[in-house]
């Protein structure tokens, strides 16, 4: 028979290992779209094809897909560090035509955070109008800035405010008016190394 410090002892070596191997999926990297954190333009590009270029800059790409595309998305800009590769991708919805309630836009914005909160855990919502936004019209208040939809995960204190989430990448959602009856939805993941490549460039 076992003793109870044997029994105790091979406990506390399962706990640790559970605990571990959690640790390590909570800071696994999403990989938005098919895209992984540090991959290099070439590797992308490999998967997309040159065709698929918008625009390009020495630092980032427009693209018109992705690996594993969104169905309601048309373009997807990624940023790379020389040293990190990959650390910024951004994906947006189509333009879409709403009323002035915005129910389209709200549609499509609670969609796109279901689909990324069934991967990433809940987020931090932030529902917010200033005291003078107008309710009844919810999209022209959006598009004067006086309305904030958006959905936060894994910022923390100092970052955008989300607390929510399961990794170490920053991630936000934001619905957006181009016009006061038009907008779209833009989710953006930040990968470890974008906070170190982006105070890079404001020190220049």
């Amino acid at each position: 028979m076992k003793s109870a410090l044997a029994v105790l002892i091979g406990v506390s070596i399962v706990c640790a290992a559970g605990a571990a191997l959690a640790q390590a999926e909570l800071k696994q990297a999403p990989e938005p779209f098919g895209l992984k954190a540090g991959m290099t333009e070439s590797q992308v590009l490999a998967l997309v094809g040159e065709e698929a270029v918008e625009k390009e800059t020495s630092d980032a790409l427009a693209l018109s897909t992705a690996p594993k595309p969104c169905n309601d998305c048309e373009i997807y800009i990624l940023i790379f560090s020389p040293e990190q590769g990959l650390v910024k991708v951004a994906a947006f919805t189509r333009s879409i035509k709403v009323d002035d309630e915005g129910d389209e836009l709200r549609h499509e914005f609670d969609k796109i955070e279901a689909a990324v909160a069934d991967k990433n855990g809940t987020p931090e919502m932030i529902d917010f109008a200033r005291n003078e936004a107008d309710s009844e019209y919810w999209m022209m208040s959006l598009y004067k800035k006086e309305r904030t939809l958006e959905a936060n995960w894994n910022y923390g204190e100092g970052g955008r405010g989300g607390k929510g989430g399961s990794t170490e990448t920053g991630i936000y959602l934001q619905a957006v008016a181009s016009a006061p009856n038009e907008g779209h939805v833009v989710v953006v993941y930040e990968f470890p190394g974008w906070k170190t490549y982006a105070n890079s460039l404001q020190a220049k």
